[in-house]
């Protein structure tokens, strides 16, 4: 896809399917502080900060980063449409290089977004995230946590032991393991300073009706089913295990659409005065 059709894909595909019920939890769990700046990291087509914006009002100043220049422009022409007139947008990206800094102790809310990796594999960790909020203030994080899509990979085995390909199993294992767990980010958290460190995790379900509309979903083909296949070693291999899985599918799901679950967590903490 050209670069501004990939900022539309975004906004119209994966805002809807997969960003919004992750805004959603921000919505019902943050509240917003009474004055002061909010910074949103991986920011996409800018939603959520104009959103956070209109909310907060005139009482603080909403700052949506995001390193994509065709979502940033989507953004900033959404939030001259709805008339947020506190919030502005930025290229960039949250690194420990001189050129990524953001002002230390600046942020009273900083709100980042992992859920997309690898997808989006994002440029800042909870210390750079620790670094910018100031005393008191307040960091949410939105991950895809272990556990997300078990059960389409308990179907990627089965077509593995079926094709003969369990040679494949521990780059399957391994990539089901690098979704992170909640408690080790928790730790993390707590090694970068952070306080009243705590989690909470939903399960959002995605149903299809057969296993060729999973495959085919704008969603999972554009954003998700590359890194899966990468477990194996070409493309005929790829072409098989997916047919194989969609047989598997069909048989299994007896007419009722298959389903699977993503669990969709926050990790919220506070820093210290």
């Amino acid at each position: 896809m050209e670069l501004r059709e990939e900022a539309y894909f975004y906004d119209l595909c994966i805002v809807p399917e997969w960003r919004e019920f992750f805004d959603q939890m921000i919505e019902d769990q943050i509240k917003l502080p009474a004055g002061g700046r909010i910074l949103e990291l991986e920011c996409g087509s800018g939603g959520m900060a104009i959103d956070l914006s209109l909310r907060a009002g005139s009482k603080a100043e909403v700052l949506g980063v995001d390193p994509d220049p065709q979502l940033i422009m989507l953004a900033a022409e959404k939030a001259r449409i709805r008339k947020a007139d506190h919030v502005n947008f930025s290229v960039g990206e949250l690194t420990s290089e001189p050129s990524g800094l953001l002002p230390d102790k600046h942020f009273s809310l900083v709100i980042a977004d992992t859920s997309l990796i690898p997808w989006r594999s994002p440029t800042f960790t909870l210390d750079d995230l620790a670094r910018v909020t100031a005393p008191g203030g307040s960091i949410a994080l939105k991950l895809a946590s272990r556990g997300s899509f078990d059960e389409l990979f308990s179907i990627c085995w089965e077509a593995l032991f079926d094709l003969g390909m369990l040679d494949c199993s521990p780059a399957l294992e391994a990539m089901i393991e690098s979704r992170p767990l909640v408690a080790a980010i928790e730790q993390q958290a707590l090694r970068a300073g952070l306080a009243q460190v705590r989690s909470l995790t939903r399960n959002q379900r995605f149903q299809y009706p057969t296993g060729a509309a999973l495959f085919d979903a704008p969603l999972i083909r554009s954003v998700f089913l590359d890194s899966w296949l990468a477990i194996l070693p070409d493309g005929e291999s790829r072409r098989r295990l997916v047919e194989t899985m969609t047989t598997i599918i069909d048989r299994e799901r007896r007419e009722s659409p298959f389903d699977f679950s993503v669990k969709a967590t926050l990790i919220l903490a506070n820093t210290g005065r």
